[in-house]
């Protein structure tokens, strides 16, 4: 059983020390590439997805739908904490 957690901080930390938070929604191979790069190429695909997801469910990523049903991703930057995609913020239409 792969105890993704552990694997949690290096890659956190790395991703904010090279602000990807800044590249927008990227596809998954992106964020694969960069995870295998800093293990050495040492976790096989598998690894890498199960780490990706475990990073996902813990709410570093923004996720949505693109068009060929596939998802793309953004990593968050939690030190500005800002959350540009509430769903409950009020829609506020004015007519002239």
């Amino acid at each position: 059983m792969l105890d993704c957690s552990k694997y949690e901080k290096k890659i956190i930390n790395y991703f904010h020390k090279k602000k990807i938070f800044n590249l927008g929604f990227l596809k998954f191979g992106f964020f694969q590439r960069k995870i295998k790069y800093i293990y050495k190429y040492e976790l096989s695909d598998y690894e890498v997805r199960k780490i990706f997801n475990y990073l996902v469910d813990e709410d570093h990523f923004n996720k949505i739908k693109n068009k060929k049903r596939s998802y793309l991703y953004e990593f968050k930057n939690k030190k500005t904490a800002q959350n540009y995609y509430r769903k409950d913020a009020p829609i506020v239409l004015t007519f002239s």
